[in-house]
């Protein structure tokens, strides 16, 4: 018996990833148009809607989760040195997402300091401790965006560096860490207000996945958590796609006044979604046995 890899051969996560982002976004975008109140983000009304997104996106997440584990043993990493054109510009539009939301976290920074409204953000509102996150998650977004062009040309070159920018390599982590500690600190129930509740969930996910991911990638920590780079990654990217294509819909309909003060679309959902998807289906594999 010998062992050989076959890539990506991940069809039922994919399927049930696929399945649930189909079924989720028009619901979650009818929802905007029907029933939320626009600017606080409450459910104006409850109905048929509410109950089946918040079955089907946990019965999903559960299921790949659950899918992942079962297969733990059997998923390996293609590792580095080896080139992904389309990989690599997945890796500077994350880079690119990531530069976007240190624009707009520097700006709201300013926003609360000054008690002036910045963007979507109503910064008078908002609690003054909720400042020292959105200054260090600008700082983090920045060298995470450093991190993901080094990504970028490893994928053009297929030099490896990456897996020796160990401290870079947990600036994503921390990013999220950032982000979720802001919305903790805001004066809104995150239980009531459906758009912080995905956010919630979305930045949990996140984490996970980018610690996985960073011990993936530069080998370091534990052995044996590729399986969670597809567990953690696909629920975290088919929230990142909840909590942003819906949401950019109702701007581009010139409806933005449906959305919630604090929940506008933010680019770095949408890269980071598009990252993952690409990096778990191109490096990220099982491995099974066959008869010599």
């Amino acid at each position: 018996m010998n062992r050989q890899t076959i890539q990506p051969r991940v069809r039922l996560l994919l399927g049930v990833f696929a399945a649930a982002a189909l079924l989720a976004l028009p619901l979650r975008t009818y929802q905007f148009f029907t029933i939320i109140e626009g600017s606080t983000g409450f459910y104006g009304r409850v109905d048929f809607s509410v109950y089946t997104l918040y079955i089907l996106l946990a019965a999903s997440c559960a299921a790949i989760i659950a899918a992942a584990f079962n297969r733990r043993k059997s998923f390996v990493y293609s590792g580095s040195g080896v080139k992904n054109v389309p990989l690599a510009a997945l890796s500077f539009f994350l880079a690119a997402g990531f530069v976007a939301d240190a624009v707009t976290s520097s700006m709201n920074y300013q926003g609360l300091g000054t008690g002036v409204q910045s963007g979507f953000y109503d910064a008078g509102g908002a609690a003054s401790s909720g400042m020292a996150p959105l200054l260090f998650e600008a700082v983090f977004a920045l060298a995470s965006a450093a991190f993901a062009v080094v990504l970028g040309i490893d994928y053009i070159r297929g030099a490896g560096q990456a897996a020796r920018q160990r401290l870079l390599a947990i600036m994503p982590l921390a990013w999220c860490m950032c982000r979720i500690l802001y919305r903790f600190m805001r004066k809104i129930s995150f239980v009531n207000v459906s758009d912080l509740l995905f956010e919630l969930f979305m930045l949990v996910f996140l984490m996970l996945f980018f610690m996985a991911f960073a011990q993936t990638v530069t080998a370091i920590g534990e052995k044996g958590v590729e399986w969670k780079l597809f567990a953690f990654g696909l629920p975290g990217a088919l929230l990142c796609l909840v909590c942003f294509i819906p949401r950019s819909i109702a701007v581009v309909l010139g409806r933005s006044d449906l959305l919630g003060a604090q929940s506008p679309p933010e680019l770095c959902d949408l890269a980071v979604a598009a990252f993952i998807i690409g990096f778990v289906t191109t490096r990220v594999g099982f491995t099974v046995r066959r008869d010599s």
